[in-house]
């Protein structure tokens, strides 16, 4: 058997209407006029740019290559610890040996990408 509940009543408020906001000036059309401080060209640049493609060294790909590569090694290190951990929680619970290969893979990918990142910082001084 359904219970059929009332539909609540809609609140009806004691306050008098609020008359409509004019938001346009004397003698204009437009409510935000061109001299508001928002519209205005922004001021000119006081400084001279600099051309960076001639301060900029070009970047070893090698260098690019072994960030990426490092990356992607850590990568697949995580997925497979963490299906590791999943597939074999009873021995982890149980203290018992965490299956060889994938800390050490992840381990491996930090230490190429880090290695990377120090030769990046040598390259540049």
């Amino acid at each position: 058997m359904a219970v059929l509940m009332p539909l609540p009543r809609q609140r009806q408020s004691n306050l008098p209407p609020q008359p409509a906001l004019n938001l346009r000036l004397p003698g204009t059309s437009d409510p935000w006029p061109q001299e508001r401080e928002g519209y205005s060209q922004p001021p000119a640049v006081a400084y001279a740019p600099i051309h960076l493609d001639s301060c900029t060294r070009k970047e070893s790909t090698l260098i690019r290559r072994a960030e990426q590569i490092g990356s992607v090694v850590a990568g697949g290190g995580i997925i497979w610890t963490v299906y590791d951990v999943t597939h074999h929680s009873a021995e982890i619970v149980r203290f018992a040996l965490f299956p060889p290969g994938p800390l050490e893979v992840l381990g491996v990918g930090v230490l190429i990408w880090l290695v990377a990142k120090w030769c990046r910082a040598a390259a540049l001084r």
